[in-house]
């Protein structure tokens, strides 16, 4: 990694990259019990630095087109959020298995393996597609579809944040549509005299 984190965020990033990888590899119970087959052991290591890889390369990305985009940004944010890094790297497991034509788990045991929300998933897609002008159709196919997925039936479970989400924007619409729908009194009062006025002069 090129980028400038710390030495605590390398740590960090690196511990938990490796951890949910190796988490996600090795939660089917047949692949636990094909372990001792020296084939199958540089098939899971294989893959294990494929998606390893990717995350990073896409980390790196990520955190310098923010940097781009916003002068003077602080991407310790971003490397401080475990949801973002979650998401980011169930997204890479479930990439990496679609390139492979690997069947591993399916997409909701991902996310439950990864311990991130469908919503969190979503809102990393678009970003995850970006990085890479030249991804190919059928990657980004697979991925417009598992969002078509999270955004019909996954978000909206029980206890999701999208549900949070939709309540702290209605708050805030319903502020912001009481803060600009205040009558203004002197206006009304003068449009009441000017009709009154109006109505004077045509009775005379």
């Amino acid at each position: 990694m090129t980028h400038g984190y710390g030495d605590k965020f390398k740590e960090m990033i690196i511990h938990r990259v490796n951890r949910l990888v190796e988490k996600v590899l090795l939660s089917d119970r047949e692949k636990i019990e094909n372990l001792k087959n020296p084939h199958y052991q540089k098939k899971i290591r294989e893959k294990h630095t494929q998606i390893v890889n990717l995350y990073l390369k896409v980390l790196e990305e990520l955190l310098s087109q923010e940097e781009k985009k916003i002068k003077d940004s602080d991407t310790q944010e971003i490397l401080k959020s475990d949801n973002f890094h979650k998401a980011l790297i169930a997204c890479c497991v479930e990439t990496t298995f679609f390139v492979n034509n690997t069947s591993g788990v399916s997409f909701v045991r991902l996310l439950d393996i990864c311990d991130v929300e469908a919503f969190e998933f979503w809102k990393i897609i678009a970003n995850f597609v970006k990085f890479d002008l030249q991804m190919p159709y059928p990657i980004k196919k697979h991925l417009y579809d598992l969002e078509l997925k999270i955004l019909m039936f996954l978000a909206w479970k029980k206890n999701s944040s999208v549900h949070q989400v939709i309540k702290r924007q209605a708050e805030e619409f319903l502020d912001f549509d009481k803060e600009n729908q205040t009558p203004n009194l002197q206006d009304e009062n003068s449009h009441n005299t000017t009709m009154s006025t109006d109505n004077q002069d045509m009775t005379e």
